[in-house]
């Protein structure tokens, strides 16, 4: 039995909590970087934005995704650890792709 807001009461087996989420990317709009799926700032594989010399990583872009062989919008840890580490190479003057 699982209780609730306002005497909310329900029996079940599973309970499945779906949460959406959307990039929080209106500065780096408002600073004139592209957006692109969902809202979020478009990235090349070094994790460049269409502005010179500022780089994006993290919950606010869009990802490189190998298998679907294209970016796509995917607000988890592994993809915004990983591509911030690039793009911490990348400022650095190495040439890294995520």
């Amino acid at each position: 039995m699982v209780a609730g807001s306002q005497d909310f009461r329900a029996t079940a087996d599973l309970v499945l909590v779906a949460v959406g989420v959307q990039p929080n990317s209106e500065r780096g709009a408002a600073a004139s970087i592209e957006t692109g799926v969902k809202g979020a700032l478009c990235v090349n594989r070094l994790m460049q934005t269409n502005v010179n010399d500022i780089y994006a990583a993290g919950d606010c872009v869009e990802t490189w995704h190998r298998l679907l062989n294209r970016n796509t919008y995917l607000p988890l840890g592994t993809t915004s650890h990983k591509p911030g580490r690039t793009a911490a190479e990348n400022v650095l003057g190495r040439n890294r792709e995520f």
